[in-house]
């Protein structure tokens, strides 16, 4: 669908501004500051078995019928393992408690190596509802993040 196409003195209407993405969502309860977005804590260690991600709490924002989101988390993290290469983070989102399945991270080449993390996930409600956002990870070894995590939720417009 492509957006459309306006010209100097055109008026926007109502359904030319509900056709455009909206960007980052409002959240109704966690986030920051009313926004879907939050941030980990720098420096804290990835556990080495299923677990929150330190510092990010559960979000929940408001859907409209129709609409794109995509849920997005960044984190960048560094092998503490103290000898051995291989490690990997394995993330998933949690939308209202069902896990998304897992995304897995770069395998580190060697030993005390940064690595980043990316990864987006795409959800298209049929109707509104209010979600729960959520994420969880762990790593194969001994991983601790550098920078502070941050997961965030936006709007990238009309699916029909």
């Amino acid at each position: 669908m492509a957006g459309p196409t306006f010209a100097s003195g055109d008026v926007l209407t109502a359904a030319n501004l509900n056709a455009m993405p909206r960007g980052l969502m409002a959240a109704t309860s966690g986030g920051t500051n009313g926004y879907a977005y939050d941030f980990g804590t720098s420096s804290a260690a990835v556990p080495t078995s299923t677990g929150a991600v330190a510092g990010i709490s559960d979000i929940d924002f408001t859907s409209v019928a129709n609409r794109m989101y995509v849920l997005n988390f960044q984190a960048m993290c560094r092998d503490d393992s103290g000898g051995s290469s291989g490690s990997q983070i394995f993330f998933r989102f949690d939308v209202d408690g069902a896990a998304t399945g897992w995304f897995v991270s770069n395998t580190w080449a060697s030993d005390q190596a940064y690595a980043g993390l990316s990864v987006s996930h795409p959800i298209v409600p049929t109707s509104a509802t209010t979600y729960t956002i959520g994420c969880e990870w762990f790593a194969t070894t001994a991983t601790s993040t550098q920078d502070e995590p941050i997961i965030w939720i936006t709007d990238i417009g009309p699916t029909a």
